[in-house]
Order: C-alpha cells, then structure tokens, then sequence
C-alpha cells in the first residue's frame, strides 16, 4: 500500500473468496506468508496449534486476545488436549502463547496455606492434594507466565493490567470491581520468560508430587505394600514420584505414577508405573509439590553426572531472580574450566536499587534507594550487567572480569537459545518531552 510502516487491513468479500491467499513483500523476499479464509460461526473448530499458538494476534469474534487473558475451549470446539481447560493468554503482538493455569501451582513457603481453591489452579486434578497454597501476597519482582522451565516467579505471577479486567468484563457482560487493595503500589520488574536462569533447567516437566533422597530400592520396599511415607507426608492415588537414590539405574531418577491396586486379600497396596514422562533429559527441571524438606523446590537434570540438582530456589516475595551470563565463546561465567574459582553466581540484570542509608520501604521489604529532587522522590534501579563484575583464578593471579563483557541466554528449547544484551532496540523512537520557558525583556 506504500506505507513503510503500519498496519494493512484487507476486507474479504462476502462472496468469492478463495480458500488460500498468498502475500510477498516487494522488498525482503523472505517476508511472506499464506492467509487462510474460513466461514467461522460459533460450532466452528479451532485448530489451537496452527490459529493461535506462535501467531501474533487472535480474534474471538468480538474480544481481541491481549497478555494476561484467561480464555477456555469449549470441549467441542477443539482437540483433546486443550478441551475444558483454562488457559493465560501471552505473547500478544509477537508469538501467542497460551500457559496452562494448572502448571501455575506455587507450593512455596511464601504462598498463602489454605483449604480453598484459588484460581482453579491445579489443585482440583490433583485429588491427593489436601491443603492449597495461593499467591495472594503481592510479588514485584517476577518473570513473564509462559516460562518454559516453569520456575517459581512465573507460577507466582498473578499481576494482570486493568484493561483486561475491563475487557473480560465488557466480553462477560458484567461490571468489573476493582479493590484500590489489589493494585500495585511500586514499579513491577517483570523479566521477558525467555531469559535463562542462573542454576537452572531450561524445560520443564509435569511437577512431581514428592521427591524422595531415602529410599535405595523402590520396588522391593514401596511396591505391594499397604502404605509408605515419603518426605513426611504418605503415598496416595495419582501422585507422581521420583526415586534419586534408588540403586538400580533402570529406576533411579524416573518419575512414577503412584496407583493403589486390589490385591489377592483385597487388600489396598502400592503399584508404581513409570509415568508418560518418566525419564529426564539435560536441562530439564521438575518442581516439587509436597514434603517437609523439599516441597515448593525446583531440580534440574544434569546428564553429565545422571543427577538432578537443586535449582536456584524462591523463598519469598520480592526476591530478585539471578540468570545465567556467557562469555563469546558461550561459556558460562561460571565454568571451572575457564574461569577457575568463579565468584559469579547469577546476575540480577535489572533490580531495584538499595541503600544500607535508607528506610526499609513499607511495600518490597528491602531498603530502596530514592533520588530526591525539591522533596519529590524517584526510585532508583540499578543493572548489574552494565556495571558489575566477578572474579577468577588464573595461575596464581586474580583476575576481575567485567558483566558487561557477556550476554545473556534467550531460551527457545530445552538446549537451543538466542544470545541478547541487557538493551533491546525500540520499535518506536522515544520521547523526551521538555518545558522550554522564554523571558522577555524591555529590550525585545
């Protein structure tokens, strides 16, 4: 249309459309794509996978998709896999993704101990599950919901801007009511979903129920028997277990569905199947539903050494997450190898600035540093990627490496990523506005 920017709407006749429209930018040959035109009613199936997932924007017939959307399928309307399911809508203007709310428990200390469902959110499949942790205190430092390792600030996330409230109450046909007690009150740092966390898996698997570091021979001592207790809290139907120090390898480190069956006597006992997912790989992580020790914690699967390890863990609100950072060569800052005796342990790339001068602020619980001009207080951040530093042996010497001189890690599978700064390219230039104030005199 000539516009080097923008929008182009193209209007489908109501007659005589073709099933398949093909575009091709005049200048960039791989700027191209294909346009299907479909009669839509509201019986019509959806094909999630290829009309909503990975494309930049989705309309229901009179509701635009926008982040932080809650949207179910009707069960007849699409496949298996997404029928009656309640999904959070992100990626909008970019790549769509849709996060399953029942992946978004959040068994952590933190969370909010209770016997009432909060937002349907995984508890009510899990039949075993007798208490229920919600988010309800207010988290103002989190990562983006569709996190694909699935780590604890993106399940904790429950932030949502109030044109979606307002939207989905225009859709539903109600009045939306907005508790004043529900708003944020300070700045939200929301990190993008991609970015790699420091000691982290990059991939996550359906959460595990218990994770169990005692017992070395799962089928002789768990399978048949009437009852067993893991990690504090006993065996019940449906559970997914993992044994880390079971002596046989064909065991060890497999997640199983945990199943009572009917025995000769008519007794109940235990049969264990491996689940569908039994078996991890590199960089996948599993996070921890239950237990006195390890419940609300994350492990990742190091296949170098066949273990999984304790993950970067969340223990409250409001704590800052730390990511990984490489070197050109993609060597992490890290690396015994290349960096021997690393103090780098995660950086926090963008945070909060604090002072041991200030007053602990009422809201984060930390001492935020203010910048204060004619009595009006500006909160500081701080970036530890343009400014700090970590150090390392070389020899007998000690050397000082600067944060600056890496990147970080943009996950896109479970061992593929994009390598990015701390600063991205705005679409659109910036603005500063300015007050330009003229005198005029007696001799003008």
């Amino acid at each position: 249309n000539g516009a080097d920017e923008g929008t182009v709407t193209c209007t489908v006749p109501t007659t005589g459309a073709p099933d398949t429209v093909y575009y091709q930018f005049g200048n960039h040959d791989a700027m191209y794509g294909i346009l299907q035109i479909k009669d839509a009613t509201s019986t019509t199936a959806i094909n999630v996978e290829d009309s909503i997932v990975g494309v930049k924007n989705y309309s229901i017939r009179t509701l635009d998709l926008s982040n932080g959307m809650k949207i179910k399928f009707p069960s007849s309307l699409v496949t298996t896999e997404y029928q009656n399911k309640e999904y959070y809508v992100e990626g909008v203007g970019d790549a769509i993704t849709l996060t399953d709310v029942e992946d978004l428990i959040t068994p952590g200390s933190y969370a909010t101990e209770s016997t009432i469902l909060y937002d349907q959110a995984g508890y009510d499949s899990r039949p075993y599950a007798k208490a229920y942790y919600t988010p309800e205190n207010k988290d103002y430092i989190t990562i983006k919901r569709d996190s694909q390792d699935r780590n604890a600030w993106s399940r904790y996330n429950r932030w949502f801007h109030k044109s979606i409230i307002e939207e989905t109450a225009r859709v539903g046909g109600f009045t939306p009511t907005l508790n004043e007690d529900d708003r944020a009150k300070r700045p939200i740092i929301e990190f993008d979903s991609g970015l790699a966390l420091y000691n982290h898996g990059t991939a996550a698997k359906k959460s595990v129920t218990l994770y169990d570091t005692q017992t070395t021979d799962a089928f002789n001592n768990v399978v048949k028997q009437t009852g067993y207790i893991i990690d504090g809290v006993p065996l019940a139907n449906g559970m997914r277990v993992v044994f880390v120090a079971d002596t046989d390898p064909l065991v060890k480190n497999k997640i199983y569905d945990v199943n009572f069956v009917t025995a000769g006597d008519s007794t109940q006992v235990i049969n264990l199947t491996e689940a569908s997912d039994a078996t991890p790989a590199n960089n996948d992580s599993i996070f921890i539903e239950f237990g006195t020790t390890n419940q609300g914690k994350t492990f990742r699967y190091d296949s170098a050494t066949e273990s999984f390890i304790e993950a970067q863990e969340k223990t409250g609100v409001n704590q800052q997450p730390l990511f990984g950072m490489w070197d050109n060569d993609h060597t992490s800052f890290d690396d015994a190898t290349t960096y021997p005796n690393s103090s780098f342990t995660g950086a926090k790339v963008f945070s909060f600035a604090t002072s041991d001068t200030a007053t602990t602020d009422t809201v984060l619980g930390f001492k935020v540093k203010y910048n204060t001009v004619n009595n009006v207080g500006d909160i500081v951040f701080d970036s530890d990627h343009t400014s700090g530093t970590f150090t390392y042996k070389s020899g007998t010497k000690t050397l000082t490496k600067n944060l600056a001189e890496g990147h970080l890690h943009y996950t896109t599978g479970r061992s593929t990523h994009n390598s990015r700064s701390a600063w991205i390219k705005r679409t659109t230039e910036s603005k500063q506005r300015v007050i330009r104030t003229f005198i005029v005199d007696s001799t003008e």
